[in-house]
């Protein structure tokens, strides 16, 4: 499948917030949502991965498309996870992986906000008939790219074009391309998760592994600003995006035992 690039202009946008691997959080990023006075002069992209695991991937995606419906700009792109929920639609490989990995939950929290069915062992093919959830999956872009920055899920290989690039490795890789960063631009991405907010060479990680670890980041591009919910506890601060970047030794410090998808 060829992958989908979606192209912005920082410009266009007061305030850009990134956020990723929410992962059915909906309780940590409504609390973090409501301090960040989103308006609809910003952009909020969402690097991927906003189900399975947690209770509330019907509130993720519902939210996502009633901002959109009341006129705010909401960027959701591909993660892994929704990659395999669409797979396992035809392949009963991806859909047993997905079970494996947090996908009942998801199967779980649209069966309650439906009255259709009595017992989830009756629904779960009627949640591939949830057309809006799918139509909202099919939309979402590989890759957007600014004129500064380029966000992904998992990573890019710099060594191909932007349209060219490999389906599975942008929503999948976890190698050592962070390295590779030739583009003169910051890479934002998720999927690995890790303890603190840091990067190297201009590839900047933001999933703090919120399901486990009840931590969330949001970042504004503008202000360069952090936006971080820890115990309940919003911490706010300006990072130097050139100084973190130096934390070399520090990154990838990975949460242990949940590197699964």
């Amino acid at each position: 499948m060829k992958v989908k690039v979606q192209r912005i202009s920082e410009k266009d946008y007061k305030k850009i917030f990134i956020m990723t691997d929410i992962h059915g959080r909906y309780d940590l990023f409504e609390k973090i949502f409501d301090e960040i006075n989103f308006t609809k002069n910003d952009l909020l992209i969402i690097l991927g991965d906003s189900c399975d695991r947690g209770e509330f991937s019907y509130e993720m995606y519902r939210k996502y498309i009633d901002l959109q419906n009341e006129g705010y700009k909401v960027i959701h792109l591909l993660g892994n996870h929704e990659d395999t929920i669409l797979k396992s639609r035809n392949d009963l490989n991806h859909k047993a992986n997905w079970m494996f990995n947090g996908g009942e939950r998801t199967v779980y929290s649209f069966f309650r906000h439906q009255n259709k069915f009595e017992e989830i062992i009756d629904y779960w093919e009627e949640f591939y008939k949830e057309k809006w959830l799918f139509d909202f999956f099919e939309e979402m872009p590989h890759i957007v790219e600014s004129e500064n920055c380029i966000f992904v899920h998992a990573g890019i290989d710099f060594e191909k074009s932007m349209e060219n690039q490999d389906e599975e490795y942008v929503v999948w890789t976890r190698d050592d391309w962070y390295m590779k960063n030739n583009t003169g631009k910051i890479v934002f991405y998720g999927h690995t998760p890790q303890n603190e907010v840091n990067s190297y060479n201009n590839c900047f990680n933001l999933d703090s592994g919120a399901f486990h670890t009840n931590i969330m980041n949001c970042f504004e591009l503008k202000t360069n600003t952090l936006y971080r919910l820890k115990n309940d506890n919003l911490e706010i601060q300006k990072l130097n995006i050139g100084k973190v970047s130096e934390k070399k030794k520090n990154f990838f410090r990975i949460i242990k035992d949940i590197l699964d998808i």
